[in-house]
C-alpha cells in the first residue's frame, strides 16, 4: 500500500494498473479500490460529473431496452406477461 500511495496519483501508473486482469498487477480488491478513490480525487468535477451522467444514462437505456424487448415479445406471443422476461433474461 506504501507504493500506491506514493506512486497511485501518477495517471500513467493508476491507468496501467486499472486496466490490466488482477493476475497481472497483482492488486487485491482492497488495494484496486483504495487506487480508484486516488484518481477519482485528482479528477476534475466537471469529468465525474459528466461521467456519473453517462453511467445514469447507460442505465436508462437498458432499462428502455428491456422494456422494449418485453413489449415486443407480449406483441409477438412470445410471453404472456412481463414477468416472464425477467425469468427467461436470467435463463439466458
Amino acid at each position: 500500500m506504501a507504493w500506491l500511495d506514493k506512486h497511485g496519483s501518477d495517471s500513467m501508473v493508476a491507468s496501467a494498473l486499472l486496466t490490466a486482469p488482477a493476475c497481472v498487477s497483482g492488486m487485491s480488491d482492497i488495494e484496486i479500490s483504495f487506487l480508484r478513490k486516488k484518481v477519482e480525487q485528482d479528477i476534475a468535477p466537471e469529468i465525474v460529473e459528466a461521467r456519473d451522467a453517462a453511467l445514469k444514462a447507460l442505465e436508462q437505456a437498458e432499462q428502455g431496452w428491456q422494456r422494449a424487448q418485453a413489449k415486443i415479445g407480449e406483441r409477438g406471443g412470445l410471453i404472456k406477461d412481463l414477468t416472464q422476461l425477467g425469468s427467461a433474461t436470467a435463463a439466458a
